[in-house]
């Protein structure tokens, strides 16, 4: 049984129910329950040993707790700690490190009474979870602060609490991914302080030098970048063209997504049928004479997510042996209708719309300078002053941070001008993976997952088959 507000779920083989226990008179909250009636809850809860979780508690003595006090963790957020019994329920968050608890209502209470053991504690000794067990058999696991999907610490704590309550039995898996997919490779960028930008062979063996030092740590071996190309840029169309010679020695170590040949936009007031058929074939014999050994004719990242609406470009698509594309969350229509899901097209059914997520490194910059120029125009007013490089990067990494510990797999969305070596070895992208994965590994023991475009595909459709099995 999980319970949250008085909402309450019950966990136990095919039963599931749900219900409100509480009503306000308008004085006081009181029980929809009568105490016969709680007595048979409590007799069924023991027999068939089913646990509660309470997600969000008031401590009281029932519950293992001695007398409570609020607080309001925004302004004093809380630095606790799982105790041993607490590391055994909460296995995959990282021990090593405090569980901060902010932006939160917060009740502070030690625990009492017998058969209770903390999970989780402050450094005043302050029970903040709790499981108590009763003379009956019954067991309820509680937290004394409230939580919500995008709140670091429910995000940590919510899938030990699920896994507790149901006993480890349920249907589904867990992992967690980064999927970032560069636009635009082999091509140039606007730069968002005037000219273009595209990268060379120096920022590509900076790039491919990153992805190395993260695959050469363990939580991060499956880690890689997903290059999505437009082969016009290999031939000959910049000159002197190192790029492509570097690309080409090193094109094994990441994973290859037609993007088109020239990044011609594909909506159909742009273009024909057999243009776009075109673009798409060109840019696959542009792989097979570079020998790209992880691609796969099937994904498609199509220029500035265009073509989506248009007739001829995905049954063009199609003919050209595409199955999956992305979309863009940002637009209406176009993020997961239901989490994990991805959305077939409205005019090729045929071909799977992968949801991608844009991100705030916006396509136009290069340096830390461009980026905290263009940054500070856009949300000035939003934070009510300019953000230094180092805070945009903590700013924006808390995002890509909740998109992770959700165990969301949607890719994301940058471009080659993200992965200019600025100073000869870092660049704009590996910085802001780098504080993301820094504060992921922080919180999570779980190894990162970075599935090619195909095979995510193949993952989403098949969750979208497990979704409609009305399983």
């Amino acid at each position: 049984m999980l319970s949250d507000g008085g909402l309450h779920a019950f966990y136990q083989g095919i039963v599931l129910t749900t219900g409100v226990l509480a009503y306000f008179d308008g004085t006081a909250w009181s029980s929809a329950f009568n105490t016969s009636e709680w007595q048979t809850l409590w007799d069924y809860q023991a027999k068939y040993r089913v646990r509660t979780a309470v997600a969000y508690a008031l401590p009281t003595a029932d519950l293992g707790y001695g007398p409570a006090t609020g607080v309001d963790a925004t302004t004093n957020p809380i630095s606790a700690r799982l105790s041993s019994t607490g590391q055994s329920i909460f296995s995959h968050v990282n021990a090593a490190n405090p569980i901060v608890i902010t932006k939160a209502w917060t009740y502070l209470a030690a625990a009492a009474g017998t058969g209770t053991n903390v999970l989780l504690s402050d450094s005043q000794g302050h029970a903040l979870s709790l499981v108590r067990t009763y003379p009956d058999g019954r067991q309820v696991l509680s937290l004394t602060f409230d939580g919500n999907f995008f709140l670091v610490h429910s995000l940590t704590l919510m899938h030990g609490v699920l896994n507790w309550v149901t006993g480890g039995l349920f249907l589904g898996e867990r992992h967690v991914y980064m999927t970032p997919q560069i636009d635009d490779i082999f091509l140039d960028n606007d730069v968002y302080a005037g000219g273009i930008y595209r990268i060379n062979a120096v920022d590509w063996a900076a790039t491919a030098a990153w992805q190395t030092q993260k695959q050469l740590q363990s939580q991060t071996a499956g880690v890689s970048l997903h290059m999505a190309f437009n082969g016009e840029g290999t031939t000959g169309t910049y000159f002197p063209d190192l790029l492509t010679p570097a690309a080409d020695l090193t094109d094994s170590q990441f994973p290859w997504i037609n993007h088109t040949f020239t990044h011609r936009n594909l909506d159909a007031d742009s273009a024909t049928y057999n243009q776009v058929y075109q673009e798409i074939t060109r840019n696959n014999q542009i792989a097979a004479s570079m020998g790209f050994a992880n691609y796969d004719l099937r994904a498609l990242v199509t220029p500035d997510v265009s073509g989506l609406r248009s007739p001829h470009a995905m049954r063009a698509a199609y003919d050209a042996g595409v199955r999956f594309v992305v979309s863009n969350t940002s637009k209406p229509g176009e993020d997961n209708p239901t989490p994990q899901a991805g959305i077939y097209n409205w005019l090729e059914p045929r071909i799977l719309m992968i949801p991608r997520r844009p991100v705030n490194l916006y396509y136009n910059v290069t340096t830390p300078s461009e980026w905290t120029n263009e940054y500070n125009f856009l949300y000035r007013s939003y934070w009510g002053r300019d953000l230094s490089y180092s805070e945009i990067l903590d700013k924006e990494s808390d995002v890509l941070l909740q998109y992770m510990l959700r165990g969301e797999v949607d890719p994301w969305m940058f471009h080659q001008s993200n992965i200019r070596a600025y100073d000869g070895m870092h660049t704009l992208l590996g910085d802001l993976l780098d504080r993301t994965l820094e504060k992921y590994g922080k919180i999570f023991v779980l190894p990162v997952r970075s599935p090619a475009m195909a095979a995510l595909g193949e993952w989403t459709a098949n969750r979208m088959r497990y979704n409609t099995a009305g399983v």
